[in-house]
């Protein structure tokens, strides 16, 4: 393997490719055991997730589908962030993407799935500056990210 991640990274592989070659790299780079796990917190952040919330997995009263309500009171939602996971979760096993996960749980002590889309909606028509941009859940990931960091509650 090369040092350099992009001298070495090919997204054409599949996913538990991607994962296997990734964690490899950090590993290598941090001179961990290939028997240990990755230590650090990894937010798995699925984009465009506007374009899949009408699947059959997400049942209309689905979490995923709501905004995110995640920072209430200066405290971040941990619940409302790990119904979400599962929700995305059940939603991979449901369309054949379970060994992505089992990748990420031999590789990762820690991780969790977020679904966000900068856009919120497939955009109407030709001309898409013209649609209503509303982004959803956007900042669910940085927010897990920051308490998991301590530096918010």
């Amino acid at each position: 393997m090369q040092n350099s991640l992009a001298g070495s990274y090919d997204d054409t592989k599949n996913t538990v490719d991607i994962i296997n070659n990734f964690t490899s790299y950090l590993r290598q780079a941090n001179g961990t055991a290939i028997t240990k796990k990755v230590q650090v917190p990894v937010a798995v952040v699925l984009t465009k997730f506007d374009t899949i919330l009408s699947h059959k997995s997400f049942f209309q009263n689905a979490l995923i589908r709501q905004p995110s309500l995640n920072l209430k009171d200066g405290k971040v939602n941990i619940k409302e962030i790990n119904q979400i996971d599962e929700e995305i979760k059940n939603w991979l096993y449901e369309i054949g993407e379970g060994s992505f996960i089992e990748a990420l749980k031999s590789n990762f002590k820690e991780f969790v799935f977020f679904g966000v889309s900068s856009y919120g909606e497939p955009p109407v028509g030709t001309d898409t500056l013209n649609n209503y941009i509303k982004p959803h859940r956007i900042l669910d990931p940085i927010l897990w990210i920051f308490k998991k960091l301590d530096f918010i509650k």
